[in-house]
């Protein structure tokens, strides 16, 4: 059984997006591919990248950096970027 976390934007009837984060999918020969979990990162923020670090999935977007966990997808950390003034 593997995991494969893709990032994910999809939209909804009206035009808006209805999903955008990141789907992670566990596969494997005989049961094929089956959703497991769903990370967003807020305010329809696209997540540009996913790492898995032991048993933690991270996920990065330009809002910041979140952690879950691996089996149950459960948030363990949200690290929010700071606000850059200009």
């Amino acid at each position: 059984e593997r995991l494969t976390v893709l990032p994910v934007r999809v939209y909804g009837s009206t035009g808006g997006p209805g999903f955008s984060g990141a789907i992670g999918f566990r596969h494997s020969r005989a049961s094929g591919f089956e959703e497991v979990g769903r990370i967003t990162h807020g305010n329809g923020a696209f997540v540009d990248r996913s790492i898995v670090v032991g048993d933690t999935l991270f996920t990065v977007s330009e809002q910041g950096v979140k952690a879950n966990g691996l089996r149950s997808f459960g948030l363990r950390e949200w690290i929010e970027y700071p606000e850059v003034s200009s």
